[in-house]
């Protein structure tokens, strides 16, 4: 009977890849396989100078309407040092419609909510 599973276990032995060379798991090295850069988004907050509320759709410059359109905000904020915030008042719906051009020459932020 020893010879039966003499015979068996050389098989199982002989099947194996570790008894068929046993000396490539000796030479084996690790390597170090550099990665693509990576970069991710972080939260941060921001801090702004001055904050601009638009109150009206009209595209005029007055100083005596207590209103304040898009283009008095922009001016606003190109005079005001340092990164200003403009938004829109709740309930301000409509079309602005320019009246020529918008020059932005200082650091702003306009949000809005959309054309919807």
């Amino acid at each position: 009977m020893s010879s039966f599973y003499e015979k068996i276990v050389r098989i199982v032995f002989r099947t194996k890849k570790y008894n068929k060379n046993p000396k490539a798991y000796q030479k084996r090295h690790l390597l170090l396989e550099p990665l693509e850069d990576r970069q991710l988004l972080s939260v941060t907050s921001v801090t702004y100078s001055n904050i601009y509320t638009v109150d009206t759709l009209d595209d005029v410059v007055s100083a005596v309407d207590n209103q304040t359109s898009l283009r008095e905000a922009i001016q606003f904020a190109n005079t005001s040092a340092g990164r200003d915030l403009i938004s829109f008042a709740p309930g301000l719906v409509g079309v602005i419609t320019i009246n020529g051009q918008l020059n932005i020459t200082d650091d702003v932020d306009i949000i809005g909510y959309g054309s919807d």
